[in-house]
């Protein structure tokens, strides 16, 4: 009986630090981004785009409407480099934005 209950204990003990220790995979944000290229004004749509990386859009201009559940940083130049030119909280748009790029943080 004693072996028994140390089993399940050492068990269930590996099982509690494999989860704890285990690195978690990358968060994604949930929804829709969509934005707008020129020439042209052709919609483009971002769909569940991941925490932290730079989406480079080319030259965007016009609406933007973020329907995720994340803020999304508008970048002057590609990369997400340059100065932030709007920032667009989650489940908000905008009128009018020039960017190049975007990251979605929380």
């Amino acid at each position: 009986m004693r072996h028994r209950l140390l089993a399940v204990l050492g068990s269930l003990a590996a099982s509690i630090l494999l989860a704890v220790c285990t690195p978690t995979s990358s968060y994604a944000a949930t929804g829709f981004f969509d934005y707008h290229l020129q020439p042209g004004s052709v919609l483009e749509v971002l769909r569940n785009p991941q925490d932290e990386a730079c989406y480079g859009v080319g030259e965007a201009a016009g609406r933007v409407e973020n329907g995720t559940n994340r803020d999304a940083l508008l970048y002057t130049l590609s990369g997400c480099r340059g100065s932030v030119v709007h920032t667009v909280h989650a489940g908000e748009s905008a009128d009018w934005a020039e960017f190049n790029s975007v990251k979605f943080v929380r």
